[in-house]
């Protein structure tokens, strides 16, 4: 792992559309475990990896659970390979959402240093289908991140579709 300060200097919160994010090798993306593509954000990956994208997920990704990561062709996506992790709805929080969020994106990480991936966008999260709390989600992620990231990773890229969300992580750095 990297110092806190090294972390920081390797992420890169921006503002806009997520699927635009083609100067990196990886994509991560989010479901839940029954496996679901809902929200646009997920029907928009799924429309441009394509169908043979969506077939070799259904096939390979068996009896998802929350906390999973799976490291999966990009088929027709303009990366190389996409990242899935599998994560809780959320429910209040009293039903592990954060230390299965946590578990999650710690497994992001250790998959990200598995197949030496030096960049990734991934979608910030607290701002659409899951109705995880903004601010909370986004100092959870930045601290797992940050004392997580891998050596092998240059860059990862948190990509926010509003305001607010910028703000959040922005405000985390």
């Amino acid at each position: 792992m990297i110092s806190k300060q090294e972390a920081l200097k390797r992420i890169n919160v921006t503002h806009g559309s997520f699927i635009s994010s083609t100067d990196v090798e990886a994509w991560g993306c989010f479901v839940t475990d029954d496996m679901s593509w809902d929200g646009r954000l997920n029907q928009r990956i799924l429309d441009v990896a394509g169908e043979e994208f969506d077939e070799y997920t259904l096939d390979n990704v068996i009896q998802p659970k929350s906390g999973n990561v799976y490291c999966l062709p990009a088929f027709s996506a303009p990366v190389d390979r996409v990242f899935l992790g599998i994560l809780p709805k959320w429910r209040d929080g009293l039903f592990d959402e954060e230390k299965l969020l946590t578990h999650c994106y710690k497994n992001l990480m250790a998959s990200l240093a598995e197949h030496k991936t030096e960049s990734i966008a991934i979608p910030a999260l607290g701002s659409g289908q899951r109705s995880f709390p903004r601010r909370r989600v986004a100092r959870l992620i930045m601290n797992i991140i940050m004392q997580n990231m891998p050596e092998t990773l240059k860059t990862i890229k948190i990509v926010c579709k509003d305001d607010l969300s910028f703000s959040a992580y922005k405000e985390r750095l």
